[in-house]
């Protein structure tokens, strides 16, 4: 027998493949330390990335949060606003000196309720002749008109909406002019 002994039920092909591996085994060692290492690399970079769409998506979320902050405050006092409106309506047809004073004391207060929600990123909706959209207006009703400039627009505005930084918080209440049948 050889330096190599064969052991009890090797052939032939099998201690030749042995022989090889081990010949090659080393070479394989070597070979897969750098792709652990690219592998590892990978995997650094890959949490990296995670690491940096996380810190960008809570910057996101705590700057929406800010922005729309006022969300709930605004809400509540939208109403107001809505009730100085009907006060205006209603003392309008009052007479007299102590009716002007009133009406112009209501409007002093609803003037500088809008102005100081408009400075906090409120924008009033819905104004007459403006195109009818869906996405902004509530059509409560529809008048038929003989003026065909006016089919599809807004026609009446009953209540105004309110948009915070871009988003919608009411839609304004509006009649739609359609044609005549």
């Amino acid at each position: 027998m050889s330096t190599e002994e064969n052991k009890p039920g090797d052939t032939p092909e099998v201690v030749d493949a042995a022989n090889e591996t081990q010949g090659n085994g080393s070479a394989t060692v070597t070979e897969l330390k750098p792709n652990r290492e690219t592998e590892l690399m990978n995997e650094l970079l890959y949490q990296r990335a995670e690491f940096d769409n996380f810190r960008k998506r809570i910057l996101r979320e705590q700057e929406s949060s800010i922005k729309y902050a006022n969300e709930r405050l605004v809400r509540d006092l939208l109403p107001v606003v809505d009730l100085f409106d009907r006060a205006m309506q209603s003392a309008s047809a009052l007479t007299g000196e102590a009716a002007s004073s009133f009406v112009m004391g209501i409007d002093m207060t609803r003037k500088e309720l809008v102005q100081t929600l408009t400075r906090n990123g409120v924008e009033f909706i819905g104004t007459k002749n403006e195109a009818f959209d869906p996405q902004r207006h509530e059509a409560i009703s529809e008048m038929e008109t003989a003026n065909a400039d006016e089919v599809g627009k807004v026609v009446q505005v009953a209540q105004k909406g309110c948009v915070l930084s871009g988003r919608l918080l009411k839609p304004a209440q509006v009649v739609v002019g359609k044609a005549k049948a």
